[in-house]
């Protein structure tokens, strides 16, 4: 009480009349904003780099890449390889929302589509679409690859097509579907009442 009725009468004034001051606060630290700002630049850029050069997930995991990432900016800290592949897929579901918006402005699309094997023996199915954008610029876009697990009859082939179409909002847009000269391929476009157009073949 001394030391504040010497040092602080103020202080001790306020308080004896009810109206004490707020405690002063520290000086916020500026760096923490524009450090997060850095590790979200970087992770977008990251997602980037991944999602064009068709990495895999478990780059994040390499010594070399890692010791590459340090040097470039000690600051940054990488992602787990799940959060890697939690922001590749959240950036997939945007630009899924954004091209389904643009497809909506197209009156008609044609599809190309294809079937393959891997090396292990897995068949693949994959379609693209094709449309004019309100610009008059040709647009594409993979509408997927699907692991194939039936056997590759048309009816097969025509009800995978059918789930894209539909998941895309484009069934009663599609005009046209261009394939190789597989039966299969040929009869499947049949089943979807769409007219089909084989690719010429190549040397």
């Amino acid at each position: 009480m001394r030391h504040l009725r010497s040092t602080h009468p103020a202080i001790l004034q306020c308080a004896e009349d009810g109206n004490i001051p707020p405690v002063p606060r520290p000086a916020t630290d500026t760096a923490g904003p524009s450090k997060q700002g850095r590790q979200r630049e970087l992770d977008e850029a990251l997602v980037d780099m991944v999602v064009k050069d068709l990495q895999p997930f478990t780059i994040v995991e390499d010594e070399g890449f890692m010791a590459f990432v340090n040097k470039l900016d000690p600051s940054y800290v990488l992602p787990s390889r799940k959060a890697l592949k939690t922001m590749v897929t959240e950036r997939y579901n945007i630009s899924k929302e954004k091209t389904m918006e643009d497809l909506k402005k197209a009156d008609f699309v044609s599809l190309t589509a294809d079937m393959w094997s891997s090396i292990n023996m897995d068949g693949y199915l994959g379609v693209t679409c094709h449309y004019i954008t309100p610009e008059a610029k040709l647009a594409t876009v993979v509408l997927g690859v699907r692991r194939f697990y039936q056997t590759h009859t048309a009816q097969h082939l025509m009800e995978a097509k059918a789930l894209l179409m539909a998941e895309w909002g484009i069934t009663t847009k599609v005009q046209c579907m261009v394939t190789d000269n597989a039966s299969n391929m040929i009869l499947s476009a049949q089943l979807l009442n769409l007219r089909h157009v084989h690719v010429l073949p190549t040397i």
